[in-house]
């Protein structure tokens, strides 16, 4: 899952400030990241998109605003929000078993698989280990 940003109308201002760019590269040199793209949204519209540093170092191909990059954990807080979302709308209780609306789940243990709610998922405690999908990612056509 991932998108580019883009400053869609004229009057709009694809550059970061010099206070905003200054804070960006002082961190990738701090921090060691290759590469970065920021956005600014407001009300909806991006209003400001610039790449910093290399989205490939061995070439040198710069990051832009519209490199397509995944975003891995971030979907932990989309996911945690969608969740509370229908929490609130009275759709799903976060103290029900999660085999309710997934029966094919199944860890290695068939108690424990039976112990996890959504409450536990959210809080990382389920037990579940990793999946292998993070090498897919990478490998996999779509």
């Amino acid at each position: 899952m991932s998108a580019p940003a883009r400053c869609h109308e004229a009057h709009l201002n694809p550059k970061l400030s010099d206070q905003q760019s200054n804070i960006i590269e002082k961190a990738i040199l701090t921090e060691g990241i290759p590469g970065v793209a920021v956005a600014i949204v407001s009300g909806g519209e991006t209003i400001s998109a610039q790449g910093y540093g290399y989205r490939n170092l061995n070439e040198h191909l710069p990051m832009t605003p519209e490199t397509v990059t995944p975003i891995c954990s971030l979907t932990k807080s989309m996911t945690g929000t969608a969740i509370m979302q229908l929490v609130e709308q009275g759709k799903i209780p976060l103290d029900e078993p999660v085999q309710t609306y997934l029966p094919k789940l199944m860890i290695s243990d068939p108690t424990t698989t039976r112990k996890i709610t959504p409450r536990v998922l959210l809080s990382h405690k389920s037990g579940m280990g990793r999946t292998g999908h993070q090498t897919a990612m990478w490998t996999e056509k779509v």
